[in-house]
């Protein structure tokens, strides 16, 4: 592969006395989509730490917008054709079976959407102007799976603390025995505070350590 850099032409942008950048609106059709789908993960994941204590498995970014048809004028206009909003994609809406929690993944979809779109868009009338709609079905088996795990480290990041420790007790233990050569006690005391500090460090790491965390 042969890669190839070229100089830009024309004046740098932070140069530029004008910069026209492009804007994307509350009522944008991109805006609209991503803050569905991340209001309604929010609200998944709000419910599920009150009502189960953890964060169930759900992936529910695809939203499609297909625009409505208006009669527009001066200073207002009549929606002839209401604008159409598919949330989609899957959320645990059961856990251990216990039906009588069943999660409302729908009404969340469905009413969640439209306040917070009553709010972004007061002259929007929510009721009639927009048709929101939702196609979210229970997760895969293999990915709901790891979210009935117990709560524990998971290994690569066990062996990686482990391998912070080790590498940081070998260092100390050399600082040590340089203190011991020089005869400087002050170093040795030092040293030997830094070390007894970095084991209860990496021991608070270790204990404290989120699934899924990069130490």
């Amino acid at each position: 592969m042969v890669i190839e850099v070229t100089r830009g032409e024309g004046i740098p942008v932070p140069d530029r006395k004008v910069e026209i950048v492009e804007r994307k609106g509350k009522g944008h059709p991109d805006t609209l989509c991503d803050k569905a789908a991340e209001e309604l993960s929010v609200r998944l994941s709000e419910y599920y730490l009150e009502t189960f204590g953890r964060v169930q498995h759900h992936n529910v970014d695809k939203v499609l917008l297909v625009g409505g048809q208006s009669n527009a004028r001066f200073g207002g206009g009549d929606v002839i054709e209401p604008i159409y909003l598919l949330l989609s994609g899957r959320a645990v809406d059961v856990v251990d079976k216990d039906y009588e929690r069943q999660v409302p993944v729908g009404k969340f979809a469905v009413e969640h959407t439209r306040e917070w779109l009553s709010g972004d868009l007061p002259n929007l009338d929510v009721n009639s102007d927009i048709i929101i709609d939702y196609k979210i079905r229970a997760g895969s088996t293999d990915l709901v799976g790891n979210f009935d795990e117990p709560l524990k480290m998971i290994p690569a990041n066990a062996a990686t603390i482990q391998s912070h420790m080790l590498t940081g007790i070998f260092m100390t233990l050399g600082y040590l025995l340089l203190g011991f050569a020089a005869s400087q006690f002050l170093v040795l005391t030092v040293f030997l505070a830094a070390f007894c500090l970095s084991l209860a460090l990496m021991h608070s790491m270790w204990r404290t350590a989120p699934i899924g965390s990069e130490m």
